[in-house]
């Protein structure tokens, strides 16, 4: 537990570093995430997922409990009339069937970039990850990351764009299968895979941390958006 609280706070001090409140600085231009990105996936409350978990039979239901904003610098060093960046971000609760497993997953949009950061209660650890999930437009590869602070030590890897990627009897067009391997963690050993596409948001996701027990295989039922 305690390493998980000095992980959270190291990520808020980095958070905290870069962003400024409007009042005290005098930037002419405030960047807004990429539109098309936001179109896709700027999830509002009322959205929801229903998922099977296929190790352990538990259904899973996420829905998005908060959304804010905020306002960030690419660069660590401030330079007067820099441009500010708007970041959206979006909470989303995860309980399942017996409340066992019970976690918060956070989206960023910033830029051209989806970050995403998971905080599990499922171990005695509770368990912090992070990183770059994906740039947008998405593409087959190792997601890069921008110069300066950055909000995340780790990214993605896109191994697949399906076509039509098909589950429980459903198909999900232009799926990114996005494999994450978690080095900046105090644990490290994390194999964690999202498949996501503009349809349904979160198709699959796999949470994979073989030193903490945790192995969870989350397979979308249904879903409703609201954007």
């Amino acid at each position: 537990m305690k390493y998980a609280i000095l992980l959270s706070t190291i990520f808020l001090l980095c958070f905290g570093a870069c962003i400024k409140d409007r009042s005290g600085t005098i930037a002419t231009t405030i960047i807004p995430p990429n539109a098309q990105m936001l179109a896709d996936y700027n999830f509002k409350p009322g959205s929801y997922w229903i998922f099977k978990d296929s190790v352990t039979g538990h259904t899973d239901s996420a829905y998005v409990s908060s959304v804010s904003s905020y306002l960030t610098y690419e660069s660590c060093v401030l330079i007067q009339n820099m441009p500010e960046h708007q970041a959206d971000v979006i909470t989303i609760t995860v309980n399942n069937d017996n409340n066992n497993d019970s976690e918060n997953w956070t989206i960023t949009l910033l830029d051209t970039n989806c970050n995403i950061s998971c905080l599990l209660y499922t171990d005695s650890a509770y368990t912090f990850t992070g990183y770059r999930l994906f740039s947008y437009p998405i593409q087959i590869g190792q997601v890069k990351q921008p110069m300066g602070c950055v909000l995340y030590a780790d990214s993605g890897y896109v191994t697949t764009i399906y076509d039509n990627y098909t589950l429980n009897n459903a198909s999900y067009s232009n799926t990114a299968a996005i494999y994450e391997t978690e080095y900046a963690s105090l644990y490290n050993n994390y194999y964690d895979w999202f498949y996501m596409n503009s349809q349904a948001g979160f198709v699959k996701v796999v949470l994979n941390h073989p030193n903490l027990g945790v192995n969870r295989v989350l397979e979308l039922l249904r879903y409703h958006l609201v954007k």
